[in-house]
């Protein structure tokens, strides 16, 4: 009896050390403090050599409108921080406008109240640097979900950095020559979960009405996917969305949740681009239509002009990792 009791002892340490490590790794949607949840690389599945590139140069005189994307931020951790720095490294020498902030913006089951300590350890305390006091216009990841996520949309009322005006909201910037770009946020949680068709139907309306250069819409959930934990939410999120996307000539698509960096020529006319390596990157699979793919920390730098988006993905390091262009459409 007790040589039993022991090995079922046995049996649970092992278990329990190999929870430990998944934790360290930062894999557990369950963990509540995820400030030293890991942020070491994973690896990149049948990874193919990217295309070469050029790291485009702006041209003097010309206007353009600089914004970072960023999504699955909100561990606290190191790896975190270190994307902060990079970010105020780029900011502090560049025109940068904004943040996009797409969503799972605070692990590990999101935020209580406008006044949760998070707000500070993942938020406040991770971009205080100067050249980062700009606008974050985010979105709710389905972490967000678990506790309270109209947190996120009232703490706007008490720091002007936090842009959520509503769970799905648009806004617009024009360039000094002209240049409009539109931007759509949304709540890809209720629209995976609940088939949310008054989102649905403010989206296509919204989409519909823009008359303006550039129409970029941005999620928490990719369409398109080579993270091995999420193609039955990418397909419900291509679904729903993809036609909508699709009718209203939708240049860019921005999305997170996949943990990496993937980028992918146009499909079906569309460009995706996923940004989830904030602070935790996973590993992922070089799926059909990539052109890059990271599973280090990184966050992407983007650059309107009139005739082109530049996308650059700037890793740990500050190096530019990989560039390309996005054209308008004809």
């Amino acid at each position: 009896m007790l040589r039993r009791l022991f090995v079922v002892l046995m049996v649970l340490g092992f278990v329990f050390s190999l929870g430990d490590s998944i934790y360290a790794s930062g894999w557990r949607y369950d963990l509540k403090d995820y400030s030293n949840a890991g942020h070491g690389p994973g690896e990149v599945i049948d990874a193919q050599k990217p295309q070469s590139f050029n790291v485009p140069v702006m041209k003097e005189g010309k206007d353009y409108l600089q914004f970072f994307a960023i999504g699955c931020a909100g561990s606290g951790n190191e790896g975190q921080r270190i994307i902060g720095r990079r970010m105020s490294e780029v900011a502090s020498k560049e025109d940068v406008s904004f943040v996009l902030y797409l969503g799972d913006n605070f692990y590990g089951r999101g935020v209580d109240s406008v006044k949760d300590k998070k707000w500070k350890t993942q938020f406040e305390d991770i971009y205080f640097q100067d050249s980062l006091q700009i606008p974050f216009y985010a979105v709710l990841g389905n972490h967000g979900y678990h506790k309270n996520p109209l947190a996120q949309v009232e703490y706007g009322l008490t720091n002007e950095r936090w842009k959520m005006p509503d769970r799905f909201y648009r806004f617009s910037k024009t360039l000094p020559d002209g240049t409009e770009v539109d931007f759509f946020g949304i709540d890809t949680e209720a629209i995976i979960n609940k088939s949310d068709a008054k989102q649905l139907v403010w989206l296509d309306r919204e989409l519909k009405r823009s008359d303006a250069d550039w129409k970029i819409v941005y999620g928490h959930h990719p369409l398109y996917t080579g993270d091995k934990f999420h193609h039955e939410r990418a397909e419900k999120a291509r679904i729903l969305l993809e036609p909508i996307l699709m009718n209203n000539k939708v240049d860019l698509y921005l999305s997170a949740h996949s943990h990496n960096i993937q980028a992918f020529r146009p499909i079906k006319g569309i460009n995706h681009l996923v940004t989830g390596a904030a602070s935790r990157p996973r590993d992922l699979r070089w799926i059909e239509n990539t052109i890059f793919a990271s599973a280090d920390l990184g966050v992407s730098w983007l650059r309107i002009s009139k005739e082109k988006i530049d996308v650059l993905i700037i890793d740990k390091e500050g190096k530019t990792q990989f560039a390309y262009e996005i054209s308008p459409k004809i």
